[in-house]
C-alpha cells in the first residue's frame, strides 16, 4: 500500500515575507515561524513570523513562540514549521540551529517542516522557487529531496508580486521579533505589511 504523498503549497504573503527577510538582512542567517493549516495530507502555509536576525538565544525563541501559540488561536491557525536562510550565500545545508528549531516544532507538530532558503536564487527578479523543503525521517533526520514531499506555489502570481515588493523595497516594511525588542512600536505580525498583499 503506497503512502499518500504530503503536498506541501505556500501563499503569496507568507513567500514573500520569507524572501524579504532575507533581503533585509542579507548578510545575517535569519530565521521564522510557518503558520497554516493541513487537511490529510495537504498543507498550506498561510503565513510566517520572521523572528531573528541575530544570535537565537534558546529563552527569547520560547518567548517568542509562546505569543505566536496566543496568535495562531486567535488567527485559527497552526504552528507547522519553521524557515531559515544562513548568513553565507554559497551555504545551502540546515544549519544545526535550524535543526533544533525544527525539533523543538516537531514534538508539537510531527508533519512540520524546515524551509531553508537557497541565498543563490534571491535575485531582484526572481524567477523559481527559492526554499527547499526539509522533512524529518523516521531516523530522526533532516532531509530534502524526499519523494514524498513537495512544496509548490498557490498562485501564479507569487513571483510577480514579489518582484514588485523587492523593487518597491518593502522589505524595509518587514519586522522580525528583533525589530520589535528594539522598537516596541515594530509589529512582529506585520499586519500592515499584510494589507499591502490583499
Amino acid at each position: 500500500k503506497l503512502t499518500p504523498k504530503k503536498m506541501w503549497k505556500i501563499d503569496t504573503q507568507a513567500y514573500s515575507k520569507i524572501i524579504l527577510h532575507a533581503h533585509k538582512h542579507v548578510f545575517s542567517s535569519i530565521n521564522g515561524i510557518l503558520l497554516g493549516r493541513s487537511s490529510g495530507k495537504s498543507y498550506t502555509i498561510v503565513d510566517v513570523i520572521p523572528l531573528f536576525h541575530t544570535m537565537t538565544l534558546a529563552p527569547m525563541f520560547e518567548i517568542a513562540l509562546m505569543q505566536i501559540e496566543e496568535y495562531c488561536k486567535i488567527q485559527d491557525l497552526q504552528i507547522i514549521g519553521c524557515y531559515h536562510a544562513n548568513e553565507l550565500s554559497e551555504d545551502n545545508q540546515l544549519s544545526p540551529l535550524a535543526k533544533r528549531m525544527g525539533d523543538k516544532i516537531y514534538l508539537e507538530c510531527p508533519n512540520s517542516c524546515v524551509l531553508l532558503v537557497n541565498n543563490s536564487k534571491l535575485g531582484k527578479k526572481p524567477t523559481s522557487i527559492a526554499v527547499e523543503l526539509f522533512s524529518k525521517t523516521a531516523k530522526g533526520d533532516w532531509k530534502t529531496g524526499l519523494e514524498d514531499n513537495s512544496i509548490s506555489f498557490s498562485s501564479d502570481d507569487t513571483l510577480s508580486m514579489l518582484t514588485r515588493l523587492i523593487a518597491e523595497n518593502k522589505q524595509a516594511e518587514v519586522y522580525d521579533f528583533d525589530d520589535h525588542l528594539d522598537d516596541v512600536s515594530k509589529d512582529w505580525t506585520n499586519s500592515n505589511f499584510n494589507n499591502t498583499i490583499h
